[in-house]
C-alpha cells in the first residue's frame, strides 16, 4: 500500500470531520423524535374509548347480536374473534353463558371430534343450545359426547351441501346404542339437500 500524500491526509480528516457531524446531528434528531413519541404516547394513553366504558352486559348484548346474524357454520370463528380482542372482552364473553349457546360442530374431525364444541358447551353452563353439524363429505363419525349434549339441544341444524350418513361413534368399547334425550328440542332442520339414516360404529 503506497504511503498517503499530506493532501490526502487532509481530505479524509475534512471527510471523517464531516461524517462525525452528521452522526451527531443524527443522534440529537433521533432524541428529539424519541422524546416527542412519548409525549404522543401519553397523550394517547390519556384517550377513553367509548366502547371500553360499556358495561358488560351491554357487551354481550352487542356480541349476542353478531352471533345471530352470521351463518351457523360462522359462529365458532367469531366467537373466537371476540374473545381475542382483548381480556375486557374475554372477561365478559366467557361470563356470558348465552353467547355460547350457538354452537357448529365442524365434520370431519379424528377422534376425539371438534374439541372447540365440547369447550363452547362448558360455557354455555346448560342453558339450552342450537347444535349444528357443518359437514362437507359422505360418511361421518359423531361421537357419543356429541348426543350426549343432545339433552341441551333447542334446534339441531345439519348442514350439508350433499346428501350424507352419519355413524355413532361409541367411546365405550362394545356399547352399540344409546337412548336420545331431547326435552328442550323444538326444531329439527335438515340441509338443503337431506341428511340420511344413522347407524352405529
Amino acid at each position: 500500500m503506497e504511503p498517503l500524500h499530506d493532501i490526502d491526509v487532509h481530505k479524509l480528516r475534512q471527510e471523517a470531520e464531516t461524517i462525525d457531524k452528521a452522526i451527531h446531528a443524527l443522534e440529537a434528531e433521533l432524541l428529539r423524535l424519541k422524546a416527542r413519541r412519548k409525549a404522543i404516547d401519553g397523550q394517547l394513553s390519556t384517550i377513553v374509548y367509548p366502547v371500553h366504558t360499556l358495561p358488560a352486559e351491554v357487551l354481550c348484548r352487542i356480541f349476542l347480536a353478531a352471533v345471530l346474524s352470521v351463518r351457523p357454520e360462522e359462529v365458532n370463528t367469531l366467537l373466537l374473534s371476540i374473545t381475542a380482542v382483548c381480556q375486557q372482552w374475554r372477561g365478559a364473553a366467557i361470563a356470558d353463558p348465552h353467547l355460547w349457546t350457538q354452537s357448529c360442530y365442524y365434520l370431519p374431525i379424528p377422534p376425539p371430534g371438534d374439541r372447540l364444541f365440547g369447550y363452547f358447551l362448558q360455557r354455555a353452563k346448560g342453558l339450552p343450545i342450537v347444535f349444528s353439524v357443518d359437514g362437507r363429505g359422505a360418511i361421518y363419525a359423531l361421537f357419543e359426547f356429541v348426543f350426549a349434549s343432545c339433552r341441551h339441544w333447542s334446534e339441531a341444524i345439519f348442514s350439508c351441501p350433499n346428501r350424507f350418513h352419519f355413524r355413532l361413534h361409541f367411546d365405550s368399547p362394545g356399547r352399540q346404542e344409546m337412548a336420545l334425550d331431547l326435552p328442550n328440542l323444538s326444531k329439527l332442520t335438515p340441509s338443503e339437500n337431506s341428511v340420511s339414516a344413522n347407524g352405529t360404529d
